[in-house]
């Protein structure tokens, strides 16, 4: 690279838009080049495209890549030498069972950090703060790793609590570090909560200032609050600020706080939204995020499918910031499912059951059904012996129009299937439209 884009001072966020997107098309063609050179994967499937790539109206000449092509081509994504590595990290595997490596150079973990300090910066974290980290920090996880790392950069206590321990134990270090700041999935800040209220203790009575959200959405296409969230909200009673990112695009969309969207940071990532045909869609049309990681060394991504399903907001926010925003993920596109006239994803189900007090969650199943659609079961796990199917029923007309078919179980079964050992992230679909889960 010729030089460390993501140590530069300046805030493209706040230039007109038309500075900025020069600015990046500057910074996608110099990566562009810099894969196609020193990739193998790229260099073997498009070396012969590097006169024709000269600007962005180009980039549809490379097509995509996929988690299929990581998979099955891991180790010829390097793009330096082996000496050049300093970290190596795994993908969750949340699809499938094999996860991907993903190799850093000491540029990498300073882009990382860069990175992570700027989000943290415009979701209001400032280094007066201590920053609770629920994250997973073990198995070579890059999220832990990058929350660390930028809220040191920023100055943040930075408290190393992690999410495999137990709500217990996560509970009693917050309680007993007093963070200001948490940082995890909401679904798991949400047990902790319930457990703590179940032992007659009070979340809400601490000093957490606000919560950022990854890993599950927050929103809906309107961007309004989901049910679910407000309940977090109230439990810990603090605002929830979303977040978005992965390991393939190692970087992170913030909101700021006015909570509408993601904010893109075009000095690091170039962003597309396509259809069902690879084609891309207007602003505010939904379709699936299409990700370029921009200044990426070791192992450099182009154009690569993330499978989520969200839209692009181009229009100033209240903030100040001019760059666009994403919106929140919908769901996956391997999981939306046809069900008596109405598309629906799987989250949206959960959502609505983990809103509703007389439920700890769900996880829903996917047969499959005549006429091209879906039969879906959502597995309900009651959080008493006391509970109002019929309300729950109401919940699903109003938010979805359909109720899917409802399968009472008891929480041990619930938690057994939804975390089960060895994965970060938790589990609420299982695809059985084939014979088998995906």
């Amino acid at each position: 690279m010729s030089e460390l884009i993501w140590r530069l001072d300046y805030d493209f966020q706040f230039e007109p838009g038309e500075k900025t997107d020069k600015l990046q098309e500057t910074y996608l063609l110099e990566h562009v080049n810099y894969c196609l050179k020193r990739s193998p994967f790229y260099s073997k499937r498009l070396g012969k495209l590097i006169p024709e790539i000269t600007s962005i109206t180009d980039l549809s000449k490379l097509g995509f890549t996929t988690k299929d092509d990581l998979l099955k081509n891991n180790n010829a994504f390097l793009a330096v030498s082996e000496t050049d590595i300093v970290d190596t990290c795994f993908t969750s595997a949340t699809i499938g069972t094999t996860p991907v490596n993903f190799l850093l150079t000491k540029s990498d973990l300073d882009r990382l950090t860069y990175n992570e300090r700027v989000a943290f910066q415009i979701s209001g974290v400032t280094r007066e703060d201590k920053m609770g980290v629920c994250v997973a920090l073990e198995r070579g996880f890059m999220a832990g790793l990058a929350y660390f790392l930028g809220g040191v950069s920023l100055g943040t206590h930075m408290i190393r609590i992690g999410a495999a321990s137990g709500p217990q134990h996560i509970w009693n270090l917050i309680k007993t570090h007093n963070p200001t700041v948490l940082i995890g999935v909401p679904s798991v800040l949400a047990n902790v909560a319930l457990n703590a209220v179940e032992l007659g203790e009070n979340p809400a009575s601490l000093n957490v200032k606000r919560i950022l959200a990854i890993g599950e959405s927050t929103r809906d296409k309107q961007l309004n609050l989901l049910p679910s969230i407000k309940r977090i909200e109230e439990l810990w009673n603090a605002p929830i600020f979303s977040t978005y990112a992965s390991t393939e695009m190692s970087t992170s969309f913030a909101e700021c706080m006015h909570r509408q969207g993601g904010h893109f940071r075009p000095e690091l990532i170039y962003v597309e939204i396509v259809d069902a045909e690879g084609n891309k869609v207007k602003d505010g049309e939904v379709g699936e995020v299409v990700v370029t990681p921009l200044g990426v060394q070791g192992m450099p991504l182009l154009r690569f499918k993330t499978g989520d399903m969200s839209f692009i907001i181009n229009e100033k926010c209240a903030c100040g910031r001019t760059t666009r925003r994403i919106g929140p993920v919908l769901g996956r596109k391997a999981q939306l499912l046809k069900y008596k006239g109405t598309n629906v994803f799987p989250n949206a189900i959960a959502s609505i059951v983990e809103a509703n007090p007389d439920f700890v969650g769900c996880y829903v199943e996917a047969y499959s059904a005549e006429f091209g659609e879906d039969r879906v079961v959502a597995a309900i796990a009651a959080a008493s012996e006391k509970y109002d199917l019929d309300k729950l029923k109401e919940d699903f007309r109003a938010g979805l129009r359909v109720v899917p078919e409802l399968r009472v179980i008891d929480k041990e079964e619930f938690f057994m299937k939804t975390q089960p050992e060895g994965k970060r992230k938790r589990q609420i679909f299982f695809d059985l439209r084939k014979g088998e889960e995906k």
